[in-house]
Order: structure tokens, then C-alpha cells, then sequence
């Protein structure tokens, strides 16, 4: 339920300001451990990483982290 709120807390505030604000949630399916090739925190910053430095043309309001 709490990621359903969150998507949806997203999905308003994008669009609303989604023009001029980039707005988006990262999602994480899994247990998170640094013994883990995609779930590992360091591939999670990346990921959060890699959608902050995103063209504004680029824009994406999700990405999933999921293995």
C-alpha cells in the first residue's frame, strides 16, 4: 500500500509541476544487500544517479529496480 501512495504522490505532483520540476520515484523490488548484483546499494545510486542527470527531454517518472 505504501508504494501504491507514493506512486500515486508522484504521479499528481508530476503532473502538476512535471514541466518545470523533474519529478520521480524510484522503486526498489527486493531485499537490498551489497552481495547482490542488481539490488546492491551501489546499483540503486546509480540508478537514482543516472535519473537525476537525465535531459529534460529524457524525463522519466519511474524507475524500476527489480531483479
Amino acid at each position: 500500500m505504501v508504494k501504491t501512495a507514493q506512486r500515486n504522490l508522484v504521479q499528481s505532483l508530476h503532473a502538476t509541476f512535471g514541466t518545470d520540476i523533474h519529478i520521480a520515484l524510484v522503486s526498489v523490488g527486493g531485499v537490498v544487500s551489497p552481495d547482490k548484483e542488481i539490488l546492491s546499494p551501489d546499483n540503486i545510486a546509480g540508478e537514482a544517479w543516472a535519473l537525476y542527470k537525465q535531459l529534460k527531454s529524457e524525463w522519466k517518472m519511474e524507475v524500476e529496480v527489480t531483479e
